[in-house]
């Protein structure tokens, strides 16, 4: 009797570490059948956790920093990843998806005032940025600040801003 909880433990312990594998800092808080909650260091203080399937084809996770901004963060096996980024009142920042499109190419589309349009567009093999303006998709040489402000796009001959009140981008004088 002794020497199978002796062996349940072990396999216990060696299924928990392997869930564990490869999510960092999480370690397994519980599990029950095909399903595992794995929390950070700082977890029931900043609510940060990560809920996947024993197969682990879909992962939801949320973190929350140190300032209450989050991301709450979802993905389908390979075919889809979705992140919300919230503020401090867990009210929705910001929408990105991550997605293969139609010509097989993996593309992340990113709505940064959560207003239903898409606001820039990175194909992630051809290394190429697009920013929606004026009713079409311009092509620019990089974007940046899109988790954090100010956000801003460059082209060859132009510097764009994000207006997230108005959710356009604009020419900067």
């Amino acid at each position: 009797m002794l020497g199978a909880i002796a062996v349940l433990v072990f396999v216990h312990i060696r299924r928990n570490r392997a869930l564990s594998a490869g999510y960092g800092d999480y370690r397994l808080y519980a599990a029950k059948g095909p399903f595992s909650l794995l929390v950070d260091k700082g977890f029931p203080n900043n609510g940060s956790f990560l809920l996947r399937t024993q197969q682990n084809p879909i992962v939801f996770s949320f973190d929350q920093s140190k300032a209450g901004k989050a991301w709450a963060h979802m993905s389908v096996h390979h075919v889809l990843s979705v992140n919300v980024r919230t503020d401090a009142e867990q009210r929705p920042l910001q929408l990105w998806i991550l997605r293969t499109n139609n010509e097989g190419e993996d593309q992340l589309l990113q709505d940064l005032n959560i207003d239903d349009i898409w606001d820039t567009k990175l194909l992630l093999k051809a290394n190429k940025h697009f920013i929606h303006i004026d009713n079409a998709w311009r092509e620019v040489k990089s974007i940046s600040g899109t988790d954090h402000d100010p956000i801003t796009a460059t082209s060859d001959d132009n510097t764009y801003y994000f207006d997230k009140t108005s959710g356009t981008w604009r020419t900067k004088q």
